[in-house]
């Protein structure tokens, strides 16, 4: 009840650190399961990009080269939140 938001803020910036590798899942299961031909233009994420083009298709380097720009994205994007954590003299993970 009388927690204040600068006595959480460490708390708040290695949670952020934790999470930013999840940016940009978005929940395969549902977008697959769901998606048909009416809505797979809208609806298609990288996940299902590589599924589609990596297995169907038999194209495995673009699918693996597709989850590997995921994948740096991602990194990039912890880095970039572990700097701005160090930055506010808060604990940083890396």
């Amino acid at each position: 009840m009388h927690v204040t938001l600068p006595g959480i803020k460490s708390t708040f910036v290695i949670l952020l650190v934790m999470n930013i590798g999840h940016l940009l899942e978005a929940g395969f299961e549902i977008q697959y399961l769901l998606g048909n031909v009416k809505v797979m233009d809208f609806s298609r994420t990288i996940d299902i990009y590589v599924l589609d083009y990596g297995i169907s298709a038999q194209k495995y380097g673009l699918a693996i080269a597709a989850g590997m720009f995921k994948s740096v994205v991602a990194i990039v994007l912890l880095l970039t939140a572990n700097f701005v954590a160090r930055r506010l003299d808060e604990n940083a993970l890396i």
